[in-house]
């Protein structure tokens, strides 16, 4: 009998520890004078890879079970800088076709990324992006 109190208490926490779990997506800068992450010596129309959008790729796409931690969903992996240059179909030609700007504005919820239920990239974070990309995709950081 105490055998079955346990399981019983034991299945009880587990449910409420996993459906307390929640993944809240890191903001990140956004070019409308709120970037409040960036030192004040970096310049503003530089889009900064390691202090920009390196985080909001690792909080929002590089996680487990999508495109980090050993996940490549669809061949995309994008743990590294060099990951994402390889595997995010980046076209400094013409960047607005770039695969990766293409899965963060796409109007149908089953291409957009990330996925439902994680909560879609601000307008302010897909321009991050855009921007990046359209400076050369630079692996580049502000150095005071």
């Amino acid at each position: 009998m105490k055998k079955h109190i346990f399981s019983a208490f034991a299945v009880v926490v587990l449910f409420q520890l996993v459906s307390s779990c929640t993944h809240e997506p890191v903001e990140g800068p956004n070019r409308g004078g709120l970037r409040t992450t960036l030192d004040p010596s970096c310049d503003p129309g530089i889009a900064y890879f390691k202090e920009e959008t390196e985080p909001l790729i690792q909080a929002n796409c590089a996680v487990t079970g999508c495109h980090g931690n050993g996940s490549s969903s669809r061949g995309v992996k994008l743990d590294s800088y060099q990951d994402i240059i390889s595997t995010a179909g980046i076209n400094l030609n013409n960047p607005e076709s770039s695969n990766l700007y293409q899965v963060l504005i796409d109007e149908n919820e089953s291409n957009r990324m990330p996925p439902a239920p994680r909560a879609a990239f601000t307008q302010d974070q897909i321009n991050e992006v855009l921007l990046w990309i359209e400076q050369g995709a630079q692996n580049n950081e502000c150095q005071e």
